[in-house]
């Protein structure tokens, strides 16, 4: 596929997804009900099509076929504070996700907000979890304070940036910057790429933020 012809699609799926949402909006209002949009499953089919892997076909595992994860949030009329939620996985912590370095290939965090000037924007950031060793440090240190009785929460978080300009995600086992891959804005009906840096998933890695 063309690069012409994959920015094509990635802003046809983007727009597409800012219709649904839009046209559920009056059926929520009508019946008092949250809008009926799933932000993780949206998530998922964008990355499929903007870093070009598929998924399982509703088979169990990761959310993409080369062993990736992808977690999503939105700030659109949300009823609560949005973050990325069970970020690593908790259930069989004393077992198979002792070590950080089994847990996934790379995770792709998107964030449905609005930019500065109040425009609906989409964001995707990346952690190459294999070569990462400063978030699988804050990993790591997680898993030990779970194990240890310290952190009872079975749900790993990660605050990120709701519609701030900046890249930083916190969590009380450290506050990192991350790699930022994407960025586009809805404006004059439809999305606009002003992010376009899908190879930093390849050698890119978070930062400490001291804040």
């Amino acid at each position: 596929m063309s690069v012409k012809n994959h920015e094509e699609l990635v802003i046809d799926c983007l727009n597409t997804h800012k219709v649904a949402f839009d046209n559920s909006l009056k059926f929520s209002r009508l019946t008092g009900q949250p809008t009926p949009q799933d932000t993780a499953k949206w998530s998922q089919i964008f990355v499929s099509i903007l870093m070009n892997v598929k998924g399982l076909y509703q088979k169990k595992g990761p959310d993409l076929s080369d062993g990736s994860d992808v977690k999503g949030a939105c700030v659109w009329h949300a009823i609560d504070t949005p973050r990325f939620n069970g970020v690593v996985p908790a259930g069989r912590i004393l077992t198979k996700y002792k070590n950080s370095d089994s847990i996934y290939n790379k995770i792709y965090f998107v964030m449905w907000d609005y930019n500065s000037e109040k425009k609906e924007r989409c964001r995707v950031w990346g952690v190459n979890i294999k070569i990462d060793n400063i978030f699988r440090s804050i990993v790591d240190k997680w898993y030990k304070q779970r194990e240890e009785g310290i952190i009872k929460s079975a749900n790993f978080q990660l605050h990120p940036p709701r519609n701030k300009d900046e890249n930083i995600f916190r969590n009380n086992c450290g506050n990192l910057e991350y790699p930022l891959l994407f960025d586009a804005s809805y404006e004059n009906k439809s999305y606009i790429i002003k992010i376009k840096n899908l190879d930093l998933i390849k050698t890119a890695k978070c930062k400490v933020a001291n804040i």
